[in-house]
């Protein structure tokens, strides 16, 4: 093979390999299954603290961060914030499988709840404890089963069924 075959063909490989990125480059490929447009946002974008404890995402694609400073709610768009009732942080947030979001903080346990114009709101689930049972620290973790409701302190389970709690103590402390 010649030099010039050896050039021409050197050329027309560049060339197709050129013509082919600037093809590939210009392509959306974002209706492929399993490649997912992802978003990076800083505390300039959402305005809150950085440390996320625990996050939940409802039937509507809508996500709830637990922080220091409450719950921070991104609805794929916007982010807005909510104190629960003491104002604690919100250490766990729990989807459940009927599309409620529950919280659990520093001696406070609630929902988060949208009002007919689509607003957040928190509602407390405190009133469903006796008076004796509201000193709990921090919930850490919750589950849900059914109508029933779990949550988990470092020294107790608390369980709500419609409305009525059970306090189970630990020997122990209980761990993740």
């Amino acid at each position: 093979m010649s030099i010039r075959t050896h050039i021409y063909s050197y050329l027309l490989c560049l060339g197709t390999c050129l013509g082919l990125q600037q093809y590939t480059q210009a392509q959306d490929y974002t209706y492929i299954t399993g490649l997912a447009k992802i978003t990076h946002y800083t505390k300039d974008d959402y305005q809150f603290v950085t440390q996320f404890w625990d996050m939940a995402e409802d039937d509507d694609g809508i996500i709830y961060f637990g922080t220091n400073w409450g719950v921070s709610i991104l609805n794929g768009k916007e982010w807005s914030s909510l104190e629960i009732a003491n104002m604690s942080d919100v250490r766990t947030v729990h989807h459940t499988s009927d599309n409620r979001i529950i919280v659990g903080g520093y001696n406070e346990i609630g929902e988060i709840k949208r009002d007919s114009y689509g607003q957040f709101y928190y509602e407390s689930l405190m009133e469903n404890l006796s008076s004796d049972e509201v000193a709990f620290n921090a919930i850490w973790q919750i589950d849900s089963y059914k109508d029933l409701l779990i949550f988990r302190s470092f020294e107790q389970l608390i369980i709500l069924a419609k409305n009525k709690s059970t306090i189970i103590p630990s020997r122990e402390i209980f761990r993740s």
